[in-house]
């Protein structure tokens, strides 16, 4: 993904394969992530979502960073991404962002 200016540090990659059911799974891996409270005091989450080919947004999961600023995210959707983004968030079950983008990158 391209470097954050939020968090210039971070090293955040994506690989994604499609299944034989039609379905695709993304794997994300984070590292030197600055805590999400850091960005924001109303952050205390990183929150992944795709937006589909349609316009369709839909939150993927949350990435819960560890004390070296490392975290990890696997996800299986039916739904074709056509773009991801990471947005620190106040809690992981938004079911529209409402933070700060990170980073995003189309797929």
């Amino acid at each position: 993904m391209p470097v954050s200016q939020l968090t210039p540090a971070a090293d955040i990659r994506i690989k994604q394969k499609s299944e034989d059911n039609g379905n695709v799974e993304i794997f994300l891996t984070a590292k030197h992530l600055a805590e999400p409270s850091r960005l924001s005091t109303d952050s205390e989450i990183y929150v992944v979502w795709i937006q589909t080919e349609d316009g369709i947004t839909k939150n993927l999961g949350m990435l819960d960073v560890d004390g070296r600023g490392e975290a990890n995210l696997r996800a299986v959707t039916p739904y074709k991404p056509a773009k991801l983004f990471i947005t620190s968030e106040k809690n992981g079950e938004e079911l529209h962002p409402r933070g700060k983008v990170v980073t995003s990158s189309e797929l």
